[in-house]
């Protein structure tokens, strides 16, 4: 009678000793997986894989800059003493088989690199690059990177990083004036995609051609795979008022959401600006919030702005530039009285509205009733030879039921 005991204990310690043995068991233990959790938290600033490993380079894109990297290391393999310190915000994704890494090299390469939980390095691939080289007659710019503003994307859901070819004309003359633009390659013309597998390795390689909407201005086009369906098409002003410099868009929910998600996970919108003539275009932006009163679906709208932002100067990268993201639950010091919006309330909407607002008593609690309205651009663009300047605006006007 005593042996089945004895056998359910022989049993007991064999499943013990093999779940200490599974791989994905031990993976949490050892030194460099710790170390990236301690990255994590900050209670390490950054390490480094062991100097003695080397990094295969994956050959998947076939491009110039990866031609040249090919050349650089002819044996497929490059040192790890090549890259920079790894930091928190290195780490793109951790799972039982692979950590993901975004580390930048002493030539200020971005890769993007998998090792095993142990440290061991898997594989990398050539995220953000860019070439600039001298023919006979103009400079040409190949490069790799996700947005003017952003140098990659990744998201961990999908287990895939976005990014673009980009193929820049420039004259020799002016260095920053684009020539041939038909045959310029960018965010607006290309989409590129790469996953990472579950052994973290990078495969499934994709590349989607862009046909970017238009808007038509007198001194230069803009185009944009944000507004409406890329379809190739000219996009009409939906103001009532063609004759002045506004240019209204109504956003629908998803792409009023797109402005209104300013995380690591959300995608730049990207637009690109087409002189018509040689010169230089500025773009600025700004925010204006309103304040809608609203309980159970019943809800009043003030039709006056009640706050406006700041203008910001995006950065320009050649001829585009990526939109400015804000978030939805930004708080916001209102321009006006408790007073002042009491009146303006007893004006526009109900009585019921107005008792909805009577626990308002100071400026800072109106923050919790006002929310995003439109987001502006004013484009500027000044003629190099005449030097006179033309400025329009193009008004994105949000989703109501995003506010």
């Amino acid at each position: 009678m005593k042996i089945i005991p004895v056998i359910l204990l022989l049993i007991t310690t064999v499943n013990s000793i093999a779940q200490n043995h599974n791989p994905k068991h031990r993976n949490s233990y050892t030194p460099f997986h710790l170390k990236i959790e301690a990255l994590q938290s900050g209670k390490l600033s950054n390490l480094s894989i062991h100097f003695m490993d080397s990094i295969k380079i994956k050959k998947i894109i076939g491009e110039k800059i990866d031609d040249r990297d090919y050349e650089r290391y002819k044996s497929g393999f490059f040192q790890v003493g090549e890259l920079n310190a790894i930091s928190a915000s290195s780490i793109c994704e951790i799972t039982d088989k692979y950590i993901l890494l975004m580390v930048e090299d002493k030539s200020k390469k971005l890769r993007a690199l998998t090792v095993r939980p142990d440290g061991t390095p898997i594989e990398s691939i050539l995220i953000c690059d860019s070439l600039l080289y001298l023919t006979k007659d103009w400079y040409e710019l190949e490069a790799r990177r996700y947005s003017p503003t952003r140098r990659y994307h990744y998201n961990p859901m999908s287990h895939e990083f976005t990014f673009s070819t980009i193929f820049k004309i420039r004259a020799p003359q002016y260095e920053e004036f684009l020539i041939d633009l038909k045959d310029h390659e960018d965010e607006t013309t290309n989409r590129q995609r790469i996953k990472v597998n579950k052994e973290g390795y990078f495969t499934n390689l994709t590349y989607e051609y862009v046909n970017s909407n238009k808007i038509d201005f007198t001194a230069f086009t803009l185009k944009s795979t944000f507004f409406e369906e890329s379809s190739g098409k000219i996009i009409e002003n939906q103001s009532n008022h063609h004759k002045d410099n506004k240019f209204i868009i109504y956003l629908d929910r998803e792409q009023s959401l797109e402005i209104l998600n300013n995380t690591l996970s959300a995608h730049d919108q990207i637009i690109k600006l087409i002189p018509k003539e040689k010169g230089e275009i500025e773009v600025y932006q700004r925010v204006t919030y309103g304040l809608d009163i609203n309980e159970d679906s019943d809800n009043c709208e003030l039709k006056e702005t009640i706050y406006s932002s700041d203008w910001t100067k995006l950065e320009m990268n050649n001829d585009l530039t990526s939109v400015k993201r804000y978030s939805s639950d930004e708080l916001i010091t209102p321009e006006i009285s408790v007073k002042d919006l009491q009146n303006i309330i007893k004006t526009e909407c109900e009585d019921y509205h107005l008792s909805l607002t009577n626990h308002i008593d100071s400026p800072e609690n109106i923050s919790s009733l006002i929310l995003p309205k439109e987001v502006i651009l004013r484009i500027i663009f000044t003629n190099i030879e005449s030097n006179i300047s033309t400025t329009e605006y193009i008004i994105f006007v949000l989703a109501t039921e995003v506010k």
